[in-house]
């Protein structure tokens, strides 16, 4: 067990913190006060095998970061990762961070899950078999006005629950397309939205 907290406002990088940190099962980094200084978190948990569950700095949609690759070279059973609150200024994201080549081999339940801009949804970071599951509703950006969710977590085939649309969706063509393992979905699918499109 790891866990870090306190101010580290002036912090710039967490880039490959725990490489090869074979022995450790749960890395929380919850208590971590972090700024927009922090720009780089790739390969943080890199080549790890025995990890299942991972708790990001709580603010850390404050973050400056651009690229999310926390994950490269994992042999993981099962992961729980908390706080995914993945900030506005991260524009270069993609199912490699999970199960793509070099990603995560395996199941991984999001928890505490934040999105900062539509480029998250669009880019393919949730278009992977390795996510299972969004235990909460997912927060949303509330300063961009119309959210986008083609083609979202098309071909994630172990996901086995939705999540709430924001009113301010536009459009949410084969979202789940090839999700065959859900077993649940929110009521609020045929509500009207800004474009009165049923999501």
């Amino acid at each position: 067990y790891i866990k870090l907290a306190g101010d580290f406002r002036n912090l710039t990088t967490l880039s490959y913190a725990f490489y090869q940190c074979s022995s450790a099962t749960e890395i929380d980094l919850s208590g971590m006060i972090i700024s927009s200084k922090l720009v780089d978190m790739n390969t943080t948990f890199a080549a790890m095998s025995k990890l299942v569950r991972v708790s990001f700095p709580s603010n850390l949609e404050e973050s400056g970061l651009t690229t999310f690759s926390h994950f490269t070279d994992c042999t993981i059973s099962n992961l729980d990762i908390y706080n995914y609150r993945i900030p506005p200024s991260a524009t270069n994201v993609g199912a490699w961070n999970f199960g793509g080549v070099g990603g995560i081999k395996t199941f991984v339940n999001l928890h505490n899950v934040y999105i900062g801009n539509n480029e998250i949804l669009t880019n393919g970071l949730f278009r992977t078999i390795a996510i299972k599951s969004i235990n909460d509703d997912i927060e949303f950006n509330p300063n961009v006005s119309t959210w986008n969710f083609d083609n979202t977590f098309k071909g994630a085939t172990n996901l086995t629950n939705d999540f709430i649309f924001p009113r301010s969706t536009v459009s949410a063509v084969e979202c789940f397309s090839g999700c065959t393992k859900m077993k649940a979905i929110h009521s609020n699918w045929k509500i009207s939205y800004i474009r009165d499109i049923d999501a």
